[in-house]
């Protein structure tokens, strides 16, 4: 994308289900992306578990 654009996401929820009482509204911003290669099963770096 250029500079002008940006892929988000927004996650939102409420509670109770269905309802206005208690929302959350969560936006990200894409900032990596990897080719997917089925032959590899490795992950990431920042998506390995830490010790």
């Amino acid at each position: 994308p250029s500079a002008d654009q940006a892929s988000l996401l927004t996650l939102t929820t409420c509670h109770p289900k269905f309802s206005d009482r208690q929302r959350l509204i969560v936006h990200a911003v894409l900032t990596k992306q990897w080719k997917k290669d089925p032959s590899k099963t490795d992950v990431p770096p920042e998506l390995k578990e830490q010790d």
